[in-house]
């Protein structure tokens, strides 16, 4: 079992791009999900999600990225490729500290209950969450 996810995921793996638009899509695609799915467990809208993916974005930020990796429920491996093809990098800053965190160890959670465990730290929600507060 653990032969066989290790084999899925480094087939994945060699089939990504080096452009965030590609990773993305091919993420998405190993994901088996939809846009309206993806839309709606990373918090995101859809056209949000159709811009990415169709064109190299200048302007993605690290929590969209994180977004996306929590809604397609990345494993680790998988969401650092997805950060790096953004072109961001995380920051010394106890809100990247806590994506990481995130990324790495609660990835299989969904984005309201990442939410509670930033609310818990007092930082900046995830999502149209981060808007209303």
């Amino acid at each position: 079992m653990i032969k066989q996810y290790n084999n899925d995921l480094l087939t994945v793996i060699k089939k990504l791009p080096m452009n965030f638009s590609g990773v993305l899509n091919t993420l998405i695609e190993w994901s088996d999900m939809t846009e309206e799915e993806l839309a709606e467990k990373a918090d995101i809208s859809e056209k949000t999600i159709q811009r990415l993916r169709n064109t190299e974005p200048d302007n993605v930020t690290m929590e969209t990225v994180v977004q996306l990796c929590i809604g397609m429920k990345l494993p680790p491996v998988l969401s650092s490729y997805l950060v790096k093809s953004s072109g961001k990098s995380y920051m010394m800053t106890e809100q990247h500290i806590m994506y990481q965190f995130l990324l790495t160890s609660c990835y299989t959670k969904s984005i309201h209950e990442c939410n509670d465990m930033l609310a818990a730290q007092n930082l900046k929600l995830l999502g149209r969450q981060n808007r209303i507060t």
